[in-house]
C-alpha cells in the first residue's frame, strides 16, 4: 500500500510541478509535500475503505443500502483526507501562500474535494474486484477437489463391486481343481492369499506406480 500511493504521490507531483497553468512554476518540494501527504493519508484510509467495503458488501441483496453507506463514507473520508492534508501542511516551512488554516481549508475543499472524493471509490473497486477473483478461484479449487473426491468415491465403489465377484469365482475354480490337481488348488490359494494381502494393504489412489501394478498382475 506505501509502495502504490509513493508512485500515485510522485506520479500527480510530476503533474503539477510542470502543469502551465501554474504560474509561477510550483516547486519541486511544494509539489511532493502537497501531493504526497494527501496520498499518503489515502494509504492510511486505505485499510478503513476495505474495512467498510467488508461490512457494506453489494451482493447482500439490498444494495442500495450499502450504496448509501459507502456514499456517506468516501464523503466523510474525503473531509478528513482535506482536513489533516491541509493542517499538516500549515505546519511545513511555508513554500505555500501563507493564510489562515480555515481559509486554506475551505480553499482546498473547492479545488480537490471533488477530484478526491472518487479515490475511495476506485479503492473500494479494486478491493472488490480482487475479493470476488479470489473466492471465484477458491471456488473453482473447492469444485475441483469435490470432482476428484467424488471420482475416488466411484472408483472406490467399482472396486467394491469388482472384488467379491473376482473372490467368488477363484474360490469356485479352486474348488473345481481340488478334484483333478490338489497341488495345483493348494498353489492357487496361496497365491489368492498373498494377492488379498496386497490388495489390503495398497492404498486406493488413482495413480498407481507401474512397477507396483506389474506386481499386483505377476
Amino acid at each position: 500500500i506505501f509502495f502504490f500511493w509513493t508512485l500515485v504521490g510522485l506520479y500527480f507531483a510530476t503533474q503539477a510541478r510542470y502543469n502551465p497553468a501554474f504560474s509561477p512554476q510550483m516547486a519541486w518540494s511544494a509539489a511532493l509535500s502537497v501531493n504526497l501527504v494527501y496520498y499518503y493519508l489515502w494509504g492510511l484510509f486505505t485499510p478503513v475503505v476495505i474495512a467498510i467495503g467488508e461490512r457494506f458488501r453489494f451482493e447482500t441483496g439490498q444494495w442500495w443500502k450499502s450504496f448509501g453507506a459507502h456514499l456517506v463514507a468516501s464523503g466523510v473520508l474525503t473531509f478528513l483526507q482535506i482536513v489533516i492534508a491541509e493542517s499538516l501542511l500549515s505546519a511545513l516551512p511555508a513554500e505555500r501562500p501563507a493564510h489562515d488554516l480555515f481559509h486554506r481549508i475551505g480553499f482546498a475543499f473547492g479545488v480537490n474535494f471533488q477530484s478526491s472524493l472518487p479515490t475511495y471509490w476506485l479503492i473500494l473497486f479494486v478491493y472488490l474486484a480482487l475479493d470476488y477473483y479470489v473466492k471465484f478461484r477458491n471456488r473453482e479449487l473447492r469444485n475441483s477437489q469435490l470432482e476428484g473426491q467424488l471420482s475416488s468415491a466411484q472408483l472406490q465403489a467399482l472396486r467394491m463391486q469388482l472384488q467379491p465377484h473376482f473372490l467368488f469365482n477363484t474360490l469356485n475354480s479352486i474348488s473345481s481343481l481340488m478334484y483333478s490337481d490338489v497341488e495345483s488348488a493348494d498353489a492357487m490359494l496361496s497365491r489368492l492369499s498373498e494377492f488379498l494381502r496386497l490388495t489390503l494393504e495398497r492404498n486406493l489412489d488413482q495413480e498407481i506406480a507401474l512397477d507396483d501394478e506389474l506386481l499386483f498382475v505377476r
